[in-house]
């Protein structure tokens, strides 16, 4: 194969992966939308709960239309995240779409209006933004935008799949809203997702109570408690009315957790969050796992991880084991160096003292020493470790800064050495390129065919030679520069 071919092929992969990165770049920006999509910014699910409205209601009950609502406030506090199911998602993507038509079209009416206001008002002081020759395009962009929005696939528009429940106070001191005559209506004034409302009647001792839920998004009402009790079993009705709300509230159907701890009084963690002591009995959870985890002081804490299951109330026992307690011995030299274990200060060396039995890290540290470490496991036994003590030899933390900064000096010259002991093999190799190609010219203008391809196929090897000399160069002038910024920034360190 002659250096001819070499080259030409060559030049046609160059070609190839050039095409192969410009294609898909062009198909990208041709498919780039000329609008861009609208965004789903919303994070919260904002939810608020009204008086409830009183009939016949004696003096001393009066007290009902708000006792009801507030122990309903304060048992969906306990709500956390709303999961949009697939009919809230199409209808919140639909409001997004037409939340962004109406402003592109007051957009359009702003330019409309402002161009008739140029064309048809007079005046030696007017003032617009545009000429009128400016308004034409600016309307058809106008319209273009509305067009292309309208005519968007909701399906297309991104939604976050969950929000965060926040529920709304009706004011700094007030938590509860007016009562409701048109759920709608305070969804809007209140900006709120999702409203509940109600009505307490006296009937004798007795109470009739009806309790609803709106979903704005759905536009949607449910009737959630219809019931008569006497007062002492309000918070019975409100649970009753919050086991039909939970899955609205959530966005799909929950589970209940019973956990039970012994020794009793150990304290009850589910996911994160405290839950009670002994026992607990833990509501409104989505089915899956979580986890539960059981501390008391004396006794080592526990972690599992217990499937909840919808409609279900599942049970689980967890016992904690009593911790064992060991006396430690910790000395130094030199002393009074500072003990830690995981974390936490234990004091100083000499150190003697009783902890607890298991797994850990100890960090015995001194100003002017380096950071020693020993780790131990579950029998608090380790390699360096002879009955139950430590001894540990400090190694001084010292640096000889004139060392620190003449390694740093000379790793720049010897850097700059090489860059500059580079540049005569560029220079060389640039100037057998020439001589080769001045050749060429020479044996061209001769018809020597022989001396032609002697002189191009040298020609080829030193321009290739040459570049790969100016790739050197390039590379050790770099690493010049970087270990000259290193050299510096030591210096004026330790300065």
């Amino acid at each position: 194969m002659t250096e001819r071919n070499r080259c030409s092929k060559f030049l046609i992969l160059l070609m190839l992966f050039a095409g192969l990165v410009t294609i898909p770049a062009a198909l990208l920006t041709a498919a780039e939308p000329p609008y861009p999509l609208p965004e789903d910014n919303k994070t919260e699910w904002r939810v608020g709960v009204a008086e409830f409205s009183g009939a016949n209601l004696k003096k001393e009950n009066h007290h009902a239309s708000t006792t009801l609502p507030l122990l309903l406030y304060e048992a969906i506090s306990d709500f956390h995240i709303h999961r949009l199911g697939d009919e809230e998602k199409t209808a919140y993507r639909r409001r997004i779409r037409d939340e962004l038509v109406r402003k592109r079209r007051l957009k359009l009416d702003q330019i409309i209006t402002e161009r008739d206001d140029t064309l048809f008002t007079e005046g030696p002081d007017k003032s617009y933004p545009w000429s009128p020759s400016e308004y034409p395009p600016k309307i058809k962009k106008a319209k273009q935008a509305v067009d292309f929005y309208q005519a968007m696939r909701i399906a297309e528009i991104p939604v976050l799949p969950s929000k965060e429940i926040t529920v709304v106070q009706a004011g700094d001191t007030d938590l509860l809203f007016d009562p409701v005559q048109n759920p709608e209506l305070t969804c809007r004034r209140q900006d709120l997702d999702y409203v509940f409302w109600g009505s307490v009647e006296q009937l004798d001792t007795y109470f009739f109570v009806e309790i609803f839920g709106y979903n704005k998004l759905l536009d949607r009402k449910a009737l959630l408690l219809r019931d008569v009790a006497p007062r002492e079993q309000f918070g019975e009705l409100i649970d009753r009315a919050l086991e039909e709300a939970a899955s609205k509230l959530m966005g799909g159907k929950w589970g209940n957790l019973q956990v039970a701890a012994s020794p009793p009084g150990s304290q009850i963690y589910v996911d994160g969050s405290f839950s009670g002591r002994g026992e607990s009995l833990v509501r409104f959870l989505r089915p899956g796992e979580h986890q539960v985890t059981v501390r008391m002081e004396g006794y080592t804490s526990r972690s599992i991880r217990e499937k909840v299951t919808a409609d279900a109330t599942n049970q689980v026992e967890v016992e904690l084991d009593p911790v064992t307690r060991e006396q430690i011995a910790v000395t130094s030299t030199p002393s009074n160096a500072e003990v830690y274990l995981d974390g936490m200060r234990l004091g100083t060396t000499p150190l003697f003292q009783r902890i607890d039995v298991g797994s850990g890290r100890l960090q015995i540290q001194k100003e002017g020493y380096k950071t020693q470490q020993r780790f131990f496991g579950d029998q608090l036994k380790s390699p360096s470790m002879e009955d139950n003590s430590f001894d540990i030899r400090l190694v001084p933390d010292v640096i000889d800064e004139e060392d620190l900064i003449r390694a740093q000096k000379d790793s720049f010259y010897r850097s700059f050495g090489a860059f500059l002991i580079s540049l005569p093999v560029s220079i060389g190799l640039y100037g057998l390129y020439q001589n080769e190609y001045i050749g060429y010219i020479q044996a061209e203008t001769a018809g020597d065919i022989n001396e032609l391809d002697k002189r191009r196929s040298g020609a080829t090897v030193y321009y290739y030679a040459y570049w790969g000399s100016i790739f050197v160069n390039v590379s050790l002038f770099a690493r010049t520069i970087v270990d000259l910024f290193h050299y510096i920034e030591t210096s004026e360190s330790y300065r």
